[in-house]
């Protein structure tokens, strides 16, 4: 339309020339009408664009899909269609300054064994960066993981690590962290302010700040060490003390070896005891390592234990062994075979022996301004 209106406007002004056309050379009158259409497309030309909110920004869209099927023997179904944690996610910063800056991530599940159910939380939160270590408040994930935990969860299953998985925290909600990191040396402080049962009129034994995490990590070229603590509350009359450490290292040739162990002290108030609340002290372990076989294809092998020091029929006591071997056609999609051997130490359960086929797709789009 405003083309058309553009070009009704230079037959109009075309007739207009033509009465002094005598007077004017043919170069004159078509610079003339030149001028006049420049004129006319920028009185119809739309309003400029506001400037963006998202300026010297990032915003990303993540996510990792992963269905798995399982055949379990301790599982009266045999066969089970499973979700080795799948999620998608949103992650932006904003550059505000130099040294400053701004940064958020929400992480939802995308539960594919239960009708592709979305929307429980992985991580919700928003923090700000400085020369000097950044501020995060939210629901994230705690010190303990980033710098013990995730160095041995290599395999595709939602338990993994299996042995900080029964012991350990995976994330922290109502949690405040401050991070800082130099010449290799990475510093994590967290606490968890959960207003349900915390506070002077909590059940939380009077404490305003539930859980406390501690840790730092050191990395040098391909070594990693770390090093955590995490003492955490509850409404019951319980405290839970953690200590625990990891080491891990990748070789030239591709193979990963990561271990960690982990130390805890169970304690409960004498009025809160009973026959399954009682003091005790624990440990977990993992071992795990990847080993390249050909492109494109690889084996992880790992062994777990956990030992909740109980010595009746609810104790939790176990050891595992997992092996599964990857098939990777591309660096974000994976095909994996794994079989898992669980032996429980006490004697009202059995050996569970599990044999999984699972894909795994990420992606992970960008925009920056």
């Amino acid at each position: 339309m405003k083309t058309i209106q553009t070009l009704v406007a230079v037959a109009v002004s075309a007739v207009c020339f033509n009465a002094s056309a005598a007077e004017q050379s043919l170069e004159q009158q078509v610079a003339t009408l030149n001028a006049r259409v420049q004129q006319l497309e920028s009185v119809n030309a739309p309003a400029a664009t506001t400037t963006s909110s998202f300026k010297n920004s990032s915003v990303s869209l993540y996510g990792s899909l992963r269905p798995t099927l399982t055949h379990n023997t301790a599982n009266e179904s045999n066969w089970d269609v499973g979700d080795a944690l799948s999620r998608i996610g949103i992650k932006a910063s904003t550059q505000i300054s130099d040294g400053l800056s701004v940064f958020a991530d929400g992480e939802w599940s995308v539960d594919m064994s239960h009708n592709g159910d979305f929307g429980k939380a992985r991580l919700a939160y928003v923090g700000l960066a400085t020369d000097y270590g950044s501020v995060s408040i939210g629901r994230q994930r705690p010190a303990q993981y980033t710098v013990v935990g995730s160095y041995v969860d290599i395999f595709n299953n939602s338990n993994s690590p299996f042995g900080y998985n029964e012991a350990a925290p995976f994330f922290m909600s109502n949690s405040v962290n401050y991070q800082v990191s130099a010449s290799g040396v990475t510093f994590i402080a967290g606490a968890m302010f959960d207003g349900e049962y915390g506070g002077a009129t909590g059940g939380n034994n009077g404490q305003t700040v539930d859980m406390y995490n501690v840790a730092v990590g050191y990395d040098l070229d391909k070594l990693h060490l770390g090093l955590g603590y995490v003492s955490t509350e509850n409404t019951v009359g319980q405290n839970k003390d953690l200590l625990g450490g990891v080491a891990a290292y990748s070789f030239d040739n591709g193979i990963y070896v990561a271990g960690s162990y982990q130390v805890t002290d169970h304690n409960v108030d004498q009025s809160w005891k009973t026959a399954d609340a009682q003091d005790n002290n624990g440990h977990t372990a993992d071992l795990v390592a990847t080993f390249p076989l050909a492109a494109h294809y690889d084996v992880k092998a790992g062994v777990s234990l956990f030992d909740d020091g109980i010595d009746n029929l609810s104790s939790r006591k176990f050891k595992s062994y997992n092996t599964t071997f990857e098939w990777l056609p591309a660096s974000n999609v994976c095909v994996h075979l794994e079989y898992l051997r669980t032996d429980f130490d006490s004697s009202a359960k059995d050996t569970d022996n599990a044999v999984t086929v699972g894909l795994r797709y990420n992606f992970d789009m960008t925009w920056k301004s």
